[in-house]
């Protein structure tokens, strides 16, 4: 499993077998005979905008013969390239959860390495996700939180709603989330809601069927047999808040 190198190719990644991650290398090989990308996970929108709607379905059917999954990371490159500044993305309430270094490097890095607002390139890696989707391929949810701007758990959640939003069924991204990412680890007691399983679970205020974004709405979860109600889990947050300010006054 891991990233794909324009040198190395996604021919190669698939006929190995590889999890691919941040859809590495299909821009590259969606793209028409005699166009080539750099050698880079952001492309910029003048090439991405020569990737055709045949070579997306290609790709797409091509992965799923394979029998690849791919972890996308959609959210991730929305942060790299929506063109938001480091104030706009540090202004999201789970950043409060994240020392004031931490958000600091993060802004550094975002100014020295963000390369601006790539509407195209965003687009173009939502239609390869449906693409995929479409094809039958096997998708998980990838936060690849702590991340620039991505907390661990919230990132999921980012993810969970990006993948939405480029248009692939919420019920599908739940099975991306959960039954998906057990069946990939190869886990039988997990993913799923049966007699016998794993007795972790998450109980939500509103359907995330109607609406992804719902499934960040939990009342509360049990881990392990264990119940822990909406105060319980605030318990953890405001003592993660704390760690997160003495980090700063260190």
């Amino acid at each position: 499993m891991g990233h794909v190198t324009q040198g190395y190719g996604l021919d190669r990644a698939l006929a190995a077998g590889q999890q691919v991650e941040h859809l590495d290398g299909y821009i590259a090989a969606a793209l028409p005979p005699g166009v080539a990308a750099p050698d880079d996970q952001i492309i910029p929108d003048e090439i991405a905008a020569k990737v055709t709607p045949e070579g997306i379905r290609a790709i797409a059917e091509k992965t799923k013969r394979a029998g690849v999954w791919n972890g996308m990371t959609l959210a991730i490159f929305q942060v790299f390239a929506s063109g938001k500044s480091p104030a706009e993305l540090a202004a999201a309430p789970e950043m409060k959860y994240v020392p004031a270094q931490t958000i600091a490097s993060w802004s550094d890095q975002m100014k020295t390495d963000a390369p601006g607002s790539l509407p195209v390139y965003l687009a173009v890696r939502d239609s390869i996700a449906v693409a995929l989707y479409r094809a039958g391929a096997r998708l998980l949810v990838s936060g690849d939180a702590p991340q620039i701007f991505l907390v661990a758990g919230f990132g999921t959640h980012r993810e969970m709603q990006a993948m939405a939003h480029a248009g692939i069924p919420t019920y599908a991204v739940l099975e991306a989330a959960t039954r998906n990412a057990a069946e990939w680890l190869g886990r039988t007691d997990a993913g799923s809601i049966a007699p016998g399983k794993r007795a972790d679970l998450v109980l939500l205020d509103a359907n995330p069927l109607s609406d992804i974004a719902n499934a960040s709405r939990i009342q509360g979860v049990m881990l392990r047999g264990v119940w822990y109600d909406r105060a319980a889990l605030d318990g953890m947050l405001a003592d993660v808040e704390k760690s997160a300010r003495e980090a700063i006054e260190e």
